[in-house]
């Protein structure tokens, strides 16, 4: 009996060794930063000390594309997570936070600060439809980062700002209700959501970042609320199926390249506060016949012109 228990604390012992060894990890000031995951996947419990320091980071891209994890524990050690720190993992179907932890929180597998009112990441397995819970102000860059499962995502109206690169590459993404709180949409924040057929800007939002939406192929419709001021560039650029635009009177600016490449695109209404149209703001706009502009300055006139807008194709209302 004497040598099965020693046998048995031997082995418990010799339990932490393995489980470290699944990490690359660098040691600072006497912590720990988990820089790369080298294990086999499946259900990870990131350990919270190495070698008797405290782990409190997780690095960016420490678990980048393990396409093999489905699931990892958080320890309340951990005070800092890394951009892409889980990025591309797309079996991840739960992260899960130490209650205790003085930073991070998590509900329904989804990360958040301690507060819960910034949604900092979902993991990448998540299927089907998502609603963000009310207490969330804010949608953190790289929220939804490849998100490919996810097909529909409620913003609530206590979200106010939806950061860069939230939804980029979510491809299955089909519909998104943006409350109506939100006051900016962030550069890449749907880029290449490629399923993504209708959008509708609130009447809060005051800007259409970069690449806000570049490359949603599947869009046919989009409703600008009348509220925004600036239409960034390359916000729409390569919506190959959208058919027709009003941009309303809030409007002042349209970035370069902004809806570049939109080859359904038939028809365009602009408002009339715009005073400054980007080079090739509609350029290789095959389809387009009509274009409704009001009475703007000449050199404004002549880029419309030069991005892909025929004289013949201009009324001036």
């Amino acid at each position: 009996m004497k040598t099965k228990n020693i046998i048995l604390a031997l082995a418990l012992l010799a339990l932490p060794a393995v489980v470290q060894a699944q990490f690359n990890y660098t040691t600072n000031n006497g912590e720990i930063t988990i820089t790369a995951y080298t294990g086999p996947g499946g259900v990870v419990t990131i350990p919270d000390t190495i070698n008797g320091y405290p782990v409190t980071s997780i690095g960016s891209y420490a678990f980048y594309g393990v396409n093999s994890l489905t699931s990892v524990t958080i320890p309340n050690s951990v005070t800092s997570i890394g951009d892409y720190a889980f990025g591309g993992c797309t079996s991840l179907a739960a992260i899960t936070v130490d209650t205790n932890n003085p930073a991070y929180s998590s509900v329904d597998g989804v990360l958040f600060n301690r507060s819960q009112t910034t949604l900092i990441l979902c993991p990448g397995g998540k299927a089907g439809s998502y609603t963000i819970p009310n207490s969330v102000t804010s949608i953190g860059s790289h929220a939804f980062y490849y998100c490919i499962n996810l097909t529909s995502v409620t913003i609530p109206n206590s979200v106010t700002s939806i950061g860069d690169y939230a939804f980029e590459y979510c491809t299955s993404l089909t519909s998104v209700t943006i409350g109506t709180s939100v006051t900016s949409i962030g550069n890449y924040a749907f880029y290449d959501c490629t399923s993504l057929t209708s959008v509708t800007i609130g009447s809060s939002v005051t800007s259409i970042g970069n690449y806000a939406f570049y490359d949603c192929t599947s869009l046919t419709s989009v409703t600008i609320g009348s509220s925004v001021t600036n239409i960034a560039g390359n916000a729409f650029r390569g919506c190959t199926s959208l058919t027709s635009v009003t941009i309303p009177n809030s409007v002042t600016s349209i970035g370069y390249n902004a809806f570049e490449g939109c080859a359904s695109l038939t028809s365009v209404t602009i408002g009339s506060s715009v005073t400054n149209i980007g080079g090739r703001a509609f350029y290789d706009c095959a389809s387009l016949t009509s274009a409704l502009l009001p009475r703007l300055p000449a050199p404004v006139v002549a880029l419309v012109e030069i991005s892909g807008v025929l004289p013949a194709h201009i009324d001036l209302t």
